[in-house]
């Protein structure tokens, strides 16, 4: 029986010892990190309050929200008011905040009410630039056909072609011809500028063309080899005017 109790002690003992390894008590066990960073709380007070890790950082730190009483507004709007944009004319009671940034010399203090003005009107969009058309065909004194397309010279009525005029003593005369060949001896081979886009091929337009310093519509008025158009301007219907006087072109 003697023999037999030693070794069931030894066999106690070993088992006491491999729980001792293996299942250490939470007495034995190393602290961690949560648990050097969380403070102690003295024995039997209490605190509602929840508890944060401690950061290197203080300004990352979480801050408290404030809510607003039930009883308080916003600042910038009263309750039961909703905002109204103001109209042009209206005088706004409403202070000027200072946005200027740091380092920049602020603008004058305005004290008082603000007054809405209304938005500038914005400019006309500008002509169109001048386009330049070259070696161009004179095919009577108001149509001038170009590689791409046929321009009408605007503000004026022109002869056509087969046009006979009489004169002051009744003598019939090709008055259409003789527009069309004074309007070439100006241009001869020239370019001629013409306010207008970039042009389609076989479009027809009526422009107002130059060629150098010469409005074309101008001079054939002008010289009395087109009338002013209906709905011309000044300056067209008395060079219509000067030239019947004269008489020039047309009106000899």
């Amino acid at each position: 029986m003697r023999s037999g109790f030693i070794p069931l002690f030894l066999l106690v003992v070993a088992t006491a010892i491999a729980v001792a390894l293996f299942f250490p008590s939470d007495r034995d066990a190393p602290e961690t990190h949560a648990d050097i960073a969380r403070p102690s709380t003295p024995a039997g007070s209490t605190s509602d309050k929840p508890r944060h890790a401690a950061t290197p950082f203080p300004e990352l730190a979480p801050k408290p929200i404030s809510t607003p009483s039930p009883g308080s507004t916003a600042p910038d709007r009263k309750a039961g008011h909703e905002a109204v944009r103001p109209r042009v004319g209206e005088r706004v009671e409403r202070a000027v905040r200072d946005v200027t940034p740091q380092g920049i010399t602020p603008g004058p203090r305005i004290d008082g009410p603000l007054t809405r003005v209304a938005g500038r009107t914005p400019p006309p969009p500008p002509p169109p630039r001048k386009t330049l058309f070259h070696r161009v065909i004179i095919m009577d004194a108001g149509t001038i056909r170009t590689g791409e397309a046929t321009i009408r010279l605007t503000g004026i009525e022109a002869p056509a072609i087969l046009t006979f005029c009489s004169d002051r003593a009744g003598k019939r005369w090709p008055c259409g011809r003789a527009a069309r060949t004074a309007l070439r001896r100006l241009v001869r081979t020239r370019a001629i500028a013409c306010r207008a886009p970039r042009l389609r091929a076989g479009a027809r337009v009526t422009l107002a063309c130059s060629v150098g310093k010469t409005d074309l519509s101008l001079w054939l008025v002008n010289q009395g080899w087109a009338k002013a158009a209906p709905g011309a301007g000044e300056v067209l219907r008395k060079a219509e005017g000067d030239a019947r006087k004269a008489g020039r072109g047309l009106w000899r």
